[in-house]
């Protein structure tokens, strides 16, 4: 999986898909492109909710790290991911 986009674009674009929530449409933001966005902000985000947000998603048997690591690409925040990723596992 490649996301080839400005990192702006990949920021509010990639990882949406709408869905019909009580009669209104919503989008919703795909699991990969969250934790990314964690990481992304991490400077404004408590260290432990951080930590929390990625032990979830890396015990969900759903979760896939190919897109994820995608996602850190695209998004520039790769090296940081690993390295929150290296010491996770």
């Amino acid at each position: 999986m490649a996301l080839k986009a400005k990192c702006g674009q990949v920021a509010y674009g990639e990882g949406v898909r709408r869905v019909n929530y009580s009669s209104l449409e919503i989008n919703i933001y795909d699991r990969e492109k969250t934790v990314c966005d964690f990481v992304r902000l991490r400077s404004k985000v408590e260290h432990a909710t951080l930590k929390e947000v990625l032990n979830h998603y890396l015990s969900d048997q759903n979760k896939n790290l190919e897109r994820l690591k995608a996602y850190s690409k695209a998004l520039r925040v790769e090296k940081y991911l690993d390295r929150y990723l290296s010491l996770a596992l």
